[in-house]
C-alpha cells in the first residue's frame, strides 16, 4: 500500500513537473517569436528603456555610431534617414573624364502605398534606369500642398492625395506650361512636415518617369510624389541639379580598358 502511494506521489510530482516545463517553455516560444516577428514600431515607445532588444524595428538600434558587427560580413550600420529619400555621392566615367554626380535613393513604401510595384517593400532603390527612364523635380513650399483626400495604412498611418498646379518644363518642347497634377500621392513623412511647423525640411515634387511604347515615344509617366527630404539634400536639388543623375549605363570601352590594366597588373 505504502509502495502504491509512493508511486501515486512520484507521478503527481512528475506531472506538475510536466506541466511547469510545459508552460515555461510555451512561454519561452512565444517571447521568442515575438522578439523574432515582426512587431510593430510603436510597441517599442511603450517598453521599459532599460529593456534592450537587437529587433530590426526597435528605434533605440539605430542613430549615429549605432552597429552591428558580423565576423565575415564586417559592420551593419544602422542610421536614421528622416526622408523619403537621400543622395549618395559617386565617381562615374564618362569616356575618359571623371565626374562626381549624386544618385538619388528613394524609399518604396509597401502595400497600398507602394511606389514600385516591382521593387519589395520597405527598401530604398537608386534611381536608375534600371527602374525608371528618367524622373523631374522640384521644390516645393509646403503652404501650397493641400490634401484633398486623407489616406491610412496599419503600418504607415497617415498619407494623402493632392491636386498641385506647376510650372513644369517639358524637356520635348523646352518650354515651361502650367500644368495640373491630379492625384498626387502625399507620403506618410511628407504629410507629418506639412503638419508640423516645428520640422525643418525640403518638400519636394518627384515625377518618375518610364519609356514610351517605341523608341520614338516620349517618355511617360508612371508616378507623381510629394516627398520630403533633410536640408542637405533640399540644397542639392536648389543649388546643384546638373549634379543629380540617373542614368546608370556602363561605359564599355572604359570597363575593356579597365580590365586590361588588371591583366597587365
Amino acid at each position: 500500500m505504502k509502495k502504491m502511494r509512493r508511486i501515486y506521489w512520484i507521478v503527481i510530482s512528475l506531472s506538475i513537473l510536466s506541466v511547469t516545463l510545459a508552460s515555461f517553455l510555451i512561454s519561452k516560444c512565444i517571447e521568442l517569436n515575438k522578439w523574432c516577428s515582426d512587431i510593430p514600431t510603436e510597441e517599442f515607445h511603450e517598453m521599459d528603456e532599460n529593456k534592450l532588444s537587437y529587433h530590426i524595428n526597435d528605434y533605440r538600434n539605430y542613430g549615429a555610431g549605432q552597429t552591428t558587427y558580423d565576423k565575415e560580413r564586417g559592420l551593419f550600420v544602422r542610421e536614421v534617414v528622416e526622408g523619403d529619400f537621400y543622395f549618395v555621392p559617386k565617381e562615374i566615367y564618362e569616356g575618359n573624364k571623371k565626374r562626381l554626380v549624386f544618385i538619388m535613393n528613394l524609399f518604396n513604401y509597401g502595400e497600398n502605398y507602394s511606389i514600385f510595384r516591382k521593387v519589395k517593400d520597405d527598401f530604398t532603390i537608386p534611381l536608375t534606369e534600371h527602374y525608371i527612364s528618367g524622373f523631374r523635380f522640384r521644390l516645393l513650399d509646403k503652404s501650397s500642398v493641400f490634401v484633398k483626400k486623407n489616406l491610412y495604412n496599419n503600418k504607415y498611418g497617415e498619407a494623402g492625395l493632392t491636386d498641385i498646379t506647376l510650372d513644369t518644363y517639358i524637356p520635348e518642347s523646352n518650354n515651361k506650361e502650367r500644368i495640373l497634377h491630379q492625384d498626387v500621392f502625399v507620403t506618410p513623412l511628407a504629410l507629418k512636415y506639412i503638419h508640423d511647423e516645428d520640422i525643418t525640411k525640403s518638400l519636394v515634387f518627384l515625377q518618375l518617369l518610364k519609356p514610351g511604347p517605341n523608341e520614338y515615344s516620349p517618355a511617360e509617366v508612371f508616378k507623381e510624389i510629394i516627398a520630403v527630404c533633410d536640408y542637405i539634400d533640399g540644397d542639392i536639388i536648389n543649388n546643384h541639379p546638373d549634379m543629380i543623375y540617373y542614368d546608370m549605363e556602363i561605359d564599355r570601352e572604359f570597363i575593356k580598358e579597365y580590365v586590361k590594366r588588371l591583366l597587365r597588373s
